[in-house]
């Protein structure tokens, strides 16, 4: 089991592993020995660094889990998307993520979650709120081949003589049933946001297979916590 601390709450962490190690005194040593304390905090680790991995030390982080935010990774269109190497990519932040999580005992404890359309991506015009629009079918597969590639342990980038260290775990999307996240959601009163996501979800797990020669986790988006007018309870979704 994970627990994952946004940064709003990351001030609260030691009081909440207090609580957590109270809560588990009575309980059987191999059960405690499942819990593991996770983090997400992107603009933490790429901001400060060497206080975050150091938090990380100091609060046992067992999981990390890594927003891998298309926009921002591939911000124009590649000429050869599923190249990682492709200059249109910029994954520095990525790999200095992976470097480290690794340095830090975290190998194999890292999960990477995939989502946010850049505007050429997407499939509704590229209009306002272009990064929760539902991306063009092929252009995800593509993003997701490259980034499968990159870190299944076996790629050196250019330039460098090591290979990034592997990423076992991978999420498909966040809180896909929000409107806010991922559009659209209903169409003509219909539902169209599940049908869609499972289409992400499956071509997610094509790409993230034929890329690595390890068996990988697969994560379905975790969900938003109610629904609206415009967008699903997790229960509908």
């Amino acid at each position: 089991m994970s627990l994952l601390i946004p940064n709003n709450i990351r001030r609260l962490v030691p009081v909440l592993v207090a609580c957590l190690t109270i809560l588990a005194l009575p309980a059987a040593a191999s059960a405690n020995a499942k819990l593991k304390i996770g983090f997400l905090d992107n603009a933490y680790a790429e901001g400060e660094p060497t206080a975050f991995w150091s938090d990380i030390d100091t609060l046992g982080g067992g999981f990390m889990r890594w927003d891998l935010q298309w926009k921002y990774i591939a911000p124009t269109a590649p000429t050869n998307p599923r190249n990682p190497s492709d200059p249109a990519y910029h994954w520095g932040a990525t790999d200095a993520f992976v470097r480290a999580a690794a340095e830090h005992g975290l190998q194999d404890n890292v999960m990477f979650t995939l989502w946010a359309t850049p505007r050429w991506a997407s499939s509704l015009g590229g209009g306002r709120g272009y990064t929760t629009h539902m991306p063009k079918l092929a252009a995800w597969k593509a993003f997701v081949a490259a980034a499968a590639t990159r870190y299944s342990g076996l790629y050196t980038p250019p330039g460098t003589s090591t290979p990034l260290p592997r990423v076992v775990s991978w999420e498909t999307w966040n809180e896909p049933n929000a409107y806010f996240a991922f559009r659209p959601q209903k169409r003509n009163g219909r539902h169209v946001s599940p049908r869609n996501y499972v289409k992400l979800l499956n071509a997610l797990k094509t790409e993230v297979n034929k890329a690595t020669p390890f068996k990988p986790t697969f994560v379905a988006g975790a969900m938003y916590k109610q629904g609206g007018p415009q967008s699903l309870t997790p229960i509908q979704f």
